[in-house]
């Protein structure tokens, strides 16, 4: 994962190794985000945001299927 702009405020930096070390940090992220959150993902392409966004899809007990968050303005997922 690549490093935030400098500017951010409440940033949170990880960097993981593996798609499933990836997949199982979003999941700690998912259970963690309460309703209102925002969360904006910052990396190059490859960098894994979307097995992150898996992993907070699952997290947050989403079933729907997940697609790259990369060329998408918003992407919004119903939670149950």
């Amino acid at each position: 994962m690549s490093t935030p702009p400098p500017s951010a405020e409440n940033v949170w930096w990880w960097q993981t190794t593996t798609a499933v070390e990836t997949q199982a940090l979003g999941s700690a992220i998912g259970k963690y985000l309460q309703p209102g959150m925002i969360l904006a993902l910052y990396g190059t392409l490859g960098a894994g945001k979307t097995a992150l966004t898996k992993g907070i899809a699952a997290g947050l007990g989403i079933t729907a299927t997940v697609t790259s968050p990369t060329f998408v303005f918003v992407n919004e997922y119903a939670t149950p």
